[in-house]
């Protein structure tokens, strides 16, 4: 907590700097980036944690804001910061974003996106469209003339 007041005193983004320095990447001096990478979200969190800690056992003064300092040391604002921690805690104690569950799969791969997708109703209102031309139909009429068809032309 104190390596974090004294911080105040430094240039915004101090600990980012630090940390990129010590793992040999690259930080654009000219203009901070605003969003954090899993690795600068991880010890985020892990400080802002351990601050929690340290707070809850010590009566934390007025002049000591966590979340403030927090984001004077990443070079970002508060609300970036308080997204972070929420979006944590949201997705049960990780910062990762959620996958799709239909991830990787394409209309040519997945036979279930082709059967949603690519129906014999679906072909069924393409057919009329092209045999009709500009005539509109209703969703009553087109329903009933495809339930009049049998399972052979559907």
């Amino acid at each position: 907590m104190t390596y974090l007041k004294k911080g105040r005193e430094k240039p915004f983004g101090w600990l980012r700097q630090e940390e990129a320095d010590a793992c040999n990447k690259t930080v654009s001096t000219n203009k901070q980036k605003v969003f954090l990478d899993e690795a600068e979200k991880n010890l985020l969190i892990k400080i802002r944690q351990h601050t929690e800690q340290y707070s809850t056992v010590i009566a934390a003064s007025r002049a000591f804001s966590p979340t403030k300092d927090l984001a004077h040391a990443f070079g970002v604002g508060v609300s970036v910061v308080k997204a972070c921690i929420s979006k944590q805690m949201n997705n049960n104690g990780s910062t990762k974003r959620k996958q799709r569950s239909d991830a990787g799969e394409t209309l040519i791969k997945s036979y279930k996106k082709q059967c949603k997708i690519w129906s014999p109703r679906h072909y069924f209102i393409k057919q009329q469209t092209i045999l009709n031309g500009q005539e509109v139909f209703t969703r009553e009429e087109i329903d009933t003339k495809f339930n009049s068809l049998s399972s052979a032309e559907r």
